[in-house]
């Protein structure tokens, strides 16, 4: 798995979700009936770790403060696919002890 052409550690794949949300408009006619003209099929990614090495989770946290969007590139069904996505939230476990582990981190990414 890699951001912004950095390999980063992937989530037991259990904690990698993809979700395709529709983008489109939609209306009514005069009888009521719904129309919806579909714009496009866009994926948000939820990668969730346990335990993500501290140097894999700066990777996504530069991208984070940087705020541009990124190429980001996984393994889906043994076919490499790329994405271009913008880091939307990335929430962790606060520890009291210093460690080279962040604890409970869910990364989501959205694709633009």
């Amino acid at each position: 798995m890699k951001i912004n052409n950095i390999t980063v550690q992937a989530p037991l794949a259990e904690n990698f979700k993809i979700n395709p949300v529709e983008q489109c408009k939609t209306t009514r006619t005069a009888s009521g009936r719904l129309v919806k003209n579909v714009i496009a099929i866009k994926n948000n990614y939820s990668l969730t770790y346990k335990g993500l090495r501290y140097s894999d989770y700066q990777t996504f946290l530069n991208v984070f403060l940087a705020g541009n969007s990124v190429p980001f590139t996984y393994l889906d069904n043994d076919i490499e696919r790329t994405a271009t996505v913008f880091i939307m939230s990335m929430p962790r476990g606060i520890y009291q002890d210093k460690s080279t582990i962040s604890h409970g981190v869910t990364i989501t990414l959205e694709e633009v």
